[in-house]
Order: structure tokens, then sequence, then C-alpha cells
């Protein structure tokens, strides 16, 4: 999975996607992240929030709506290992400043959709004529990944269904 990563465009995806693996976090748990919740002295990474797209009644549009986790185990403080840790410290030079100081904005500074990250992600893979993986490979192959500060280990018979 560690090449599927790094077949993904630098930038945006590629941390996004090592994030996910690493973290094993879901989608609005990530695009949720501030830059706050970040030491990267330290080493940790802060879950203290997930952002949920929905219409309200009388809107005519989906707006992004950060919520705290449903339960206390939802937020977390995670170790991350060396591979993410550089991942993210290359992206934080490139990533687009926004007044949340969000780790994964959008175009126009709001936390991305899920919808354009797994279309756009995807293509971003076939048009280089590389692997691209689903949302779902990313949450699989971080259940199958034991991470430490030293990196991966593979561990068998991790995935639901047994493979």
């Amino acid at each position: 999975m560690k090449y599927g990563v790094l077949a993904a465009e630098p930038g945006f995806y590629r941390a996004f996607f090592t994030a996910s693996i690493y973290t094993g976090a879901r989608v609005g748990e990530l695009t949720g992240l501030t830059w706050n919740d970040i030491d990267l002295d330290a080493g940790t990474l802060r879950i203290r929030r997930s952002v949920s797209w929905a219409r309200l009644k009388g809107e005519k549009r989906e707006q992004p709506r950060l919520y705290e986790p449903k339960t206390d185990a939802g937020k977390r403080t995670l170790e991350l290992g060396a591979e993410l840790l550089a991942a993210l410290r290359r992206w934080k030079l490139q990533c687009p400043p926004t007044p949340e100081g969000l780790v994964f904005p959008s175009e126009i500074g709001t936390p991305k959709h899920r919808s354009v990250i797994a279309r756009q992600g995807s293509a971003t893979g076939a048009q280089e004529g590389k692997v691209a993986a689903r949302r779902h490979s990313l949450t699989e192959a971080h259940m199958c990944v034991g991470v430490d500060p030293g990196g991966p280990e593979r561990v068998g018979g991790c995935t639901p269904h047994g493979t």
C-alpha cells in the first residue's frame, strides 16, 4: 500500500492518503483537522471534531458543519510515525492558508467534501496510469498495518472478510 500512496499526486492527495492509512481516521475527521491539532515536534495528532456535509431545512445547498465525536472515545490523540510526520511537514509548506487553519482544505478554504476527495483522487491515479485506492481500501490498509515510529508491519488476516 505504501507504493500506492507514493503513486498519488504529491501535495494534497499524497498527504491525505498517507494520513488516512497511518491514522485510520475517517474522512470527516481528517477534513476537520486544523494545524493546531497537529504537534509536529511532539509527533501527535488530536482528533477533536468531524466534518459532516448536510443541507438543513430551508437551505438550498449543503454546508460543512463541524461536530464533536459522538463518544468520548472518538476524541483521541494519536502518535505519528516518521513517514507521516515527514508527509505532513511537506504538506504544511504547500497547504493553502485558511482562516480556520484547516489541514486539508478545498480550493475555496472550506473543508474538502469527501466525494470530491474520492472522485479527484481516483481520477488522478487513473489519468497517470497508476493504481488509485478507494477510501475503504485505505481503512482496510490501516487495519492491516501495525504502525509504529519505525514503520509498518503486516498483520495477517486483519480485514473484516479475512483476507
